[in-house]
């Protein structure tokens, strides 16, 4: 079958990707994370206080909600449709974060910083090796002062040399053990990007019941990105790739534990379509010419706030999801809900007119408030 789907860019463990291209590992037996999510989410939200929050059930602060954007890009080589948004869409977008960099096994950093385009720049750093995720590599260099201290500084040199204003760091899959030592290279870090003037950026998985390693990220971090996607992924079974009352159970527990003020809520730019084996990656660019091709039935699923799609391609049924104007205002405005510092989209190029839209609004509503 023919599948208007984005490159598939990472295989993470033996099946891993980067988000939105992307792939998780799928185990031999799943037990499902809704149910996961939901018990974990009501025994730590039944004990946990939050001094930062009212009692309203949307957590409304009580100081004004932001609305920056920021947009990740990748390689405007292979990419471009990447730098072609950026441009129609300047006016939208506080700050791009350049996906272009990676750890070397040595504290060094592979790869190149594309063309400025005008816009406040992050630099994004990953963990990556061949392609993939590795948390073998970074570990060892966090247990290591020599490394640690190599990094940190190659860090420093990347966004003085770029003109970057900011870090953003992207390690994913880290061990246990590592997590401790990932928050002291951080804390170490953060001290030098302050004497420097640069920000430290830092972008996370939800992790809900890991205070101690999210707490220690947002205390020394200016900014934190949730990555608040792939819910459902290729992987698993059918459905939203990020659930709206998902989203809000994680902004339930990360409010507690990091800055509203630093937090950036992760949109994604993608969904999946599922067949008889895993699911693919489809840009939101994409999707009426996948329903199309198909003559697909479009549905709504009320329950995850996401509209999805069903049709028959060479005798198999697929199901795919996606996201819509709707679907994406409504995380959008929890963004404005929880006083959050904004939002950030995975990614550039992978978009449609939908969620400019969407864009549009939440920042024009901002602009009213404070009028």
């Amino acid at each position: 079958m023919e599948i208007l789907a984005v490159q598939a860019m990472r295989v993470l463990d033996t099946e891993t990707t980067r988000k939105g291209d992307v792939v998780k590992k799928s185990p031999s037996f799943v037990i499902p994370l809704s149910v996961i999510t939901v018990l974990a989410t009501a025994l730590l939200l039944s004990n946990k206080a939050r001094p930062d929050q009212t009692s309203e059930s949307t957590g409304h602060p009580s100081k004004p909600y932001q609305t920056n954007v920021l947009v990740y890009t990748v390689d405007y080589a292979s990419q471009t449709n990447t730098y072609r948004d950026m441009m129609a869409h300047k006016s939208d977008i506080n700050m791009e974060s350049d996906v272009a960099f990676q750890v070397q096994k040595d504290g060094s950093l592979k790869g190149t910083a594309p063309k400025a385009t005008g816009i406040l720049r992050y630099a994004c750093v990953e963990n990556l090796t061949n392609g993939t995720f590795d948390p073998k590599m970074i570990g060892h260099i966090l247990h290591d002062a020599s490394l640690s201290k190599k990094l940190q500084d190659n860090l420093i040199k990347l966004a003085l040399t770029n003109g970057y204003a900011g870090i953003q760091l992207d390690f994913e899959q880290l061990h246990p053990n590592d997590e401790m030592p990932y928050v002291h290279f951080l804390k170490s870090l953060h001290q030098k990007t302050q004497q420097r003037g640069i920000s430290l950026s830092v972008a996370i998985s939800p992790s809900i019941g890991n205070d101690q390693l999210e707490k220690g990220i947002g205390d020394n971090a200016d900014q934190v990105v949730l990555m608040t996607y792939d819910y459902s992924y290729p992987g698993s079974h059918p459905g939203a790739v990020a659930p709206t009352w998902w989203v809000k159970s994680v902004l339930d527990y990360e409010t507690a534990v990091i800055p509203r003020d630093k937090i950036f809520l992760g949109i994604n730019a993608y969904g999946y379509t599922w067949g008889n084996s895993k699911g693919t990656a489809v840009g939101l660019v994409n999707v009426d010419k996948v329903n199309k091709k198909y003559h697909a039935t479009e549905h709504f699923d009320t329950v995850n706030d996401a509209p999805y799609s069903t049709y028959q391609s060479n005798n198999k049924d697929y199901v795919f999801y996606y996201e819509n104007q709707q679907s994406l205002t409504d995380k959008m405005n929890l963004a404005k809900a929880y006083g959050l510092h904004g939002i950030a989209i995975w990614r550039i190029g992978l978009e449609n007119d939908e969620l400019w839209k969407a864009v549009e609004a939440y920042k024009k509503q901002s602009l009213e408030s404070s009028g």
